[in-house]
């Protein structure tokens, strides 16, 4: 139930710089998973945020110059003359349909050729929305559909702090009003690598440092709002793992070494077998024929901990939620059109698109919206093909159903972990959010179940324990939190997780 003590929001943000050269099969995919991603959580309110439409426009020109030399199928091939026509079409494919019918207005900003941007929003009216005037420092109420540029609306803060046309850095935010609480709302893009090469002798390189400093910059020019209103950032932040150790790492566990060569733009390394276990160049990062295992395997788990390029900005004043799925570039098509998705190999995956909340939102998401366990960080059309890059999506985790013993397995099983639990009456409740089900067990004697698939994560749980009556929340993230008063360690009442 809605109330203006809870608002439900979902929060998506896509890089569609890829989509351009996409069929339409792909671009209608897109629109319609993006849509019923909104549509299943039945939110009050949804944000949009699309990065790299810059490069639709500047890739539309490299193929206007090159076009007699073009064999692609017109007709299922997507052809937009500019950036404008094919953001209209998106916002087109996702306004109509059906998931999208409950909102009762639209909010549209785009900076293309600026920023190469657009913020989209969807609210209803029960929200009671209204968008910041910074011309006339107020609260307007929204209506209706609106449509404009950056350049003419009253409604946005926008600036570019570096980069360039292809490449543009900066920001563009929105201030809004729901259900009498201040929201801002920021899109953002960051610098990219120049090449694979990149960090993976020193780290962090050059761009993971101007990448930092560009963030600063943005969170000093917002620092007005940071302690005060809740802020949330969802962009592209371009981020790169620490391939310096990850490439080390690599080496160890396989026993392997860097053949040296004249070329200095080219790493290969071997094992002792003479295998060749990666490759980089300028143009090429390729572990062969372990690279989806490695990237892929447990949503991205094996090269998570190199993932730290935003440490520090998560120490102080920003929180994101645990990740627990895979990088979010850079993808291409699967041998057969819905399959599971390969990773290019022409870049290192990395979680480039990503969803930071200020320590103010992360307070209300907490104590007046969501149990503290309650948020799904994830991807959109997770097994899919949807473009190069996966769009990230944060939401409020939908209510849950009871499900007795058993669920049964969805998507792919790639590990097996055994949960045990201990605690001293006569029954145990799990809560597993992940799946949005809440488990209920009589569990005097232990109890195996089939289980769905935890991010691609679990495959066998057993469920084993002295009796008790207890409440423990599982959150999709691997916290193992326990919310029983009845249960204290002095009374015996032992939570343990064995991961075998």
């Amino acid at each position: 139930m809605t109330s203006p003590d809870y608002t439900r929001m979902i929060f998506i943000t896509a890089n569609v710089a890829s989509l351009m050269n996409e069929s339409k099969k792909v671009l209608e995919n897109w629109s319609a998973t993006v849509a019923k991603e909104i549509g299943d959580q039945k939110p009050v309110f949804a944000a949009i945020h699309l990065q790299g439409l810059n490069n639709i426009n500047n890739n539309n020109n490299n193929n206007n110059n090159n076009n007699n030399n073009s064999n692609s199928n017109s007709s299922s091939s997507s052809s937009f003359s500019n950036a404008d026509e094919f953001l209209n079409n998106l916002l087109r494919e996702i306004s109509s349909n059906p998931a999208m019918m409950e909102f009762d207005c639209c909010r549209e900003v785009n900076a293309v050729d600026y920023l190469g941007m657009c913020n989209i929003y969807y609210c209803k009216a029960i929200a009671q929305p209204a968008l910041y005037d910074y011309r006339m420092n107020s609260y307007v109420t929204v209506k209706g559909d609106l449509h404009e540029s950056a350049n003419q609306s009253k409604n946005v803060d926008f600036e570019r702090i570096g980069g360039n046309t292809e490449n543009p850095v900066g920001f563009m935010m929105t201030r809004w009003l729901l259900h009498n609480k201040s929201f801002d709302f920021v899109n953002l893009i960051l610098s990219p690598d120049n090449s694979p090469l990149d960090g993976c002798l020193n780290w962090p390189s050059e761009n993971s440092h101007r990448r930092r400093h560009e963030f600063s910059l943005i969170l000093e020019r917002l620092e007005t709002y940071m302690n005060e209103e809740c802020v949330v950032f969802f962009g592209n932040f371009n981020c790169s793992i620490d391939c310096e150790r990850f490439l080390k790492d690599q080496m160890n566990l396989n026993k392997a070494r860097i053949v040296e060569n004249d070329n200095n733009d080219q790493l290969e390394a071997y094992d002792l077998s003479l295998r060749k276990i990666f490759t980089v160049t300028r143009t090429q990062f390729n572990f062969h024929e372990n690279h989806d295992w490695l990237f892929g395997t447990c949503n991205g788990q094996l090269v998570r901990k190199y993932d730290c390029e935003l440490e520090p900005f998560l120490k102080g004043s920003l929180y994101e939620p645990n990740i627990y799925f895979a990088p979010t570039d850079p993808y291409e098509l699967g041998p057969t059109f819905g399959k599971e998705p390969n990773f290019v190999r022409t870049e290192c995956p990395a979680w480039r698109s990503r969803i930071l909340i200020n320590q103010r939102t992360r307070e209300k998401i907490h104590h007046d919206s969501f149990s503290s366990s309650g948020l799904y960080y994830g991807l959109v059309g997770e097994a899919e093909y949807l473009g190069q890059s996966k769009c990230a999506v944060l939401n409020r985790k939908k209510e849950g159903w009871i499900i007795d013993y058993y669920i049964a397995k969805i998507g792919k099983i790639v590990e097996n972990i055994h949960w045990s639990v201990e605690c001293c009456k006569s029954q145990t409740r799990v809560h597993f959010d992940r799946f949005d089900a809440f488990f209920a067990f009589d569990i005097a004697t232990p109890v195996e179940f089939a289980m769905a698939s935890f991010g691609s994560f679990f495959k066998t749980c057993n469920i084993a324990s002295t009796a008790a009556e207890q409440t423990t929340t599982v959150d999709s993230f691997g916290s193992f939190v326990t919310n029983s008063p009845k249960c204290t360690q002095s009374a015996g009442g032992v939570v343990g997780i064995t991961i075998i």
